[in-house]
């Protein structure tokens, strides 16, 4: 391991203990923020999709809820993670990530935002995905989108993580530093 991922990896680890960070800049009128989550997704070998706590959100720091191992994840209503306010803007989400299992080289990724009153009304929109984020040899790897996505009305920004290999490891996890720069409109 070379000193860059070690400072990569320590920074991720103290980062994990703050859970959600917020930072604001203005930039030509509109003010400009960070949502920061780190932790670790959870992979099985049946390759279900795992995504943040129903209880705890992204405090629980490890995210394992159970998404299913269909194509796309379940909605689950009382799935939670940072707040999105509605007419905000989410310019850009940024993921650095690393397994701890070389068999998982390659992730399917999807990005939500979620509003639930109870479980019989939910909407989940996608904000952005990928099926083939690869990080191969438990390397750290950067995949990034720019959904310029209009929040419609208050809702949690969700991220669900599954295999898009065969991962032959229970217990592996695929650590994450993840941002979402969002926009306040002038």
């Amino acid at each position: 391991m070379t000193l860059i991922s070690r400072l990569i990896a320590l920074a991720s680890r103290i980062a994990a203990e703050f859970s959600a960070v917020r930072s604001e800049m203005l930039v030509l009128g509109a003010k400009i923020y960070t949502i920061d989550i780190n932790g670790r997704f959870r992979g099985y070998t049946n390759e279900r999709w795992t995504g943040f706590h129903t209880t705890y959100g992204i405090g629980a720091g490890t995210f394992q809820e159970d998404g299913g191992t269909a194509s796309e994840p379940s909605i689950i209503w009382n799935q939670h993670g940072p707040l999105l306010k509605e007419g905000h803007v989410v310019k850009r989400i940024d993921l650095l990530a690393q397994t701890t299992n070389t068999h998982w080289s390659a992730s399917r990724i999807r990005v939500y935002h979620q509003r639930a009153t109870d479980a019989a009304n939910v909407t989940r929109t996608l904000i952005a995905s990928t099926d083939n984020f690869s990080h191969p040899n438990n390397e750290w790897r950067e995949w990034s989108a720019q959904p310029d996505f209009v929040v419609p009305d208050d809702g949690f920004l969700l991220v669900c993580v599954k295999p898009a290999v065969t991962n032959n490891q229970n217990g592996s996890y695929f650590g994450t530093a993840i941002s979402a720069t969002m926009e306040i409109p002038a």
